[in-house]
């Protein structure tokens, strides 16, 4: 049953700390994207596209980058806990979902299809393991508007490892009867709040 207003709360902070991450993240020379956004930044001043500084720009930019992240992952928990993800697969292979948590046996069987794909895959992190179902949900045509390669920022703008995790422990919460803190289990698979959340995350970060 999806508590919205508890669920909104609580991704605000995981909205704060995302922005963190990127904001560090976009700072750091070692970073992929970080010299391609400030590139973009300048070209889009010189162009008169944009009067801000680069602080202001880069703000915004990083914010919407954050909710992406945020709504993408809520959409594939929503999916998990209501089995939408069963057919999945990634570049024609059989995909392991649940890949980040579900009520009851989903929850222990995401973590061994995380553990496998380590086992098999050494040298990934958590944000590697995170983008799986992101790549899946992008292959399938009730996904490909929220995760389209071409517009989605979750592809040009990546979290780090450490900020991964910490998602990935969010997603899998429990209460101290050992229940999911948010379980979207829904039986007429309503995805109205979807939007309520991106609404609500996007002002938030605005303001």
């Amino acid at each position: 049953m999806i508590d919205s207003a508890r669920l909104v709360a609580d991704l605000k902070k995981q909205l704060k700390l995302l922005e963190a991450d990127l904001r560090q993240r976009s700072d750091d020379p070692e970073t992929p994207w970080a010299e391609g956004l400030k590139l973009e930044y300048e070209r889009a001043f010189a162009r008169e596209r944009t009067a801000r500084t680069w602080s202001e720009w880069s703000a915004g930019e990083l914010s919407q980058a954050a909710v992406a992240w945020i709504v993408s992952s809520t959409f594939i928990r929503f999916c998990e806990d209501n089995d939408l993800l069963a057919g999945a697969s990634i570049d024609g292979s059989p995909s392991p979902a649940p890949w980040l948590a579900g009520p009851g046996e989903r929850l222990d069987r995401a973590v061994e299809h995380q553990t496998a794909y380590f086992r098999a895959n050494p040298t990934q992190t958590a944000r590697d393991w995170l983008v799986q179902p992101f790549r899946a949900l992008a292959a399938l045509p009730a996904g490909r508007g929220l995760l389209d390669p071409d517009h989605s920022p979750v592809w040009s703008i990546t979290i780090s490892a450490q900020a991964a995790e910490s998602l990935l422990d969010f997603w899998r919460a429990t209460d101290a009867d050992g229940a999911l803190v948010h379980d979207f289990t829904d039986p007429a698979l309503g995805t109205r709040f979807l939007g309520d959340i991106y609404q609500d995350l996007s002002d938030y970060a605005q303001k």
